[in-house]
């Protein structure tokens, strides 16, 4: 039962430790007895297809219907947590969003405007309002999402240090004037930014997802550790340093994840946990 798990247990696809065993070693040398597989998956990306924690003992499911896997259902994993051995109090709703699209803090919940084109029998107010209310948070924060990307997950452009601070992809040399867009949506919010290394590839992964070669921002963290993704590029060293400034209780753990995220994603999105801080 998923309550005999402590709240910092990570679990991942069945499928993770054959296709990238590296990186499942990696993680499991650092979590020991708190990493878990998710048996029965059809791909690797079990961040998007679990239910969303909203607190201690209470989820929440979506549909999971994502426009970019049309046509590809082969990779679709059933999000019901009890097909997965887990058994939890979580409550169903029809909205199409997937986890990697929505990052928390205790109090404020941020999207990609995804969730907008995925939803459209809701009026944006209404479908803000309905969020705040399924993710107990006090507030909504819609971003746009990078242009030209199918995937639109919040969870690769941004993450919260603390209530009221976020780390943001550094946009200046990349898309200064999406980066500028970013900027003035979190600053409406009352947001501080924080920018981070950023140094995407302009590849295409399976099925013409863009790579996330170059993307660190989608690391995982733990109760104790970060751990960062790293590709042989010169800025892996830039962000394990700041890392160490704006996450200071946690370890920093290095993992090389260039074959991983070629693939379209990091370790947030191969990992789903029991965890609030």
């Amino acid at each position: 039962m998923i309550h005999a798990y402590p709240t910092d247990t990570i679990f991942v696809s069945d499928l993770l430790p054959a296709r990238h065993p590296s990186v499942f070693n990696a993680l499991k040398a650092h979590l020991a007895g708190r990493l878990q597989t998710i048996l029965c998956t059809n791909d690797i990306w079990c961040r998007d297809y679990m239910p969303i924690p909203v607190a201690p003992g209470r989820f929440v499911q979506f549909r999971y219907n994502p426009s970019y896997l049309k046509g590809y259902p082969h990779l679709r994993s059933e999000p019901a947590a009890d097909l997965f051995g887990l058994t939890c109090d979580c409550d169903k709703f029809p909205l199409v969003i997937v986890g990697g699209n929505i990052v928390r803090s205790a109090d404020t919940a941020i999207l990609t405007d995804k969730v907008y084109s995925e939803n459209r029998r809701f009026r944006p107010p209404e479908l803000r309002e309905r969020l705040r209310t399924i993710l107990e948070v006090q507030r909504v924060v819609i971003i746009p999402r990078e242009p030209g990307d199918p995937i639109g997950h919040a969870d690769g452009i941004l993450r919260f240090i603390d209530q009221q601070t976020v780390l943001v992809n550094d946009y200046r040399t990349i898309d200064p004037a999406y980066g500028r867009r970013l900027r003035a949506v979190l600053h409406r919010h009352g947001l501080r930014i924080v920018p981070f290394p950023y140094a995407p590839t302009n590849d295409l992964g399976p099925e013409g997802i863009p790579s996330a070669v170059g993307v660190y921002i989608n690391f995982l963290l733990t109760a104790g550790i970060l751990f960062c993704p790293i590709y042989g590029l010169p800025q892996d060293q830039q962000a394990l340093r700041l890392l160490k400034r704006c996450y200071p209780e946690r370890r920093i753990v290095p993992v090389r994840c260039r074959r991983l995220a070629a693939q379209g994603g990091v370790l947030n999105c191969v990992t789903w946990q029991i965890y609030w801080s």
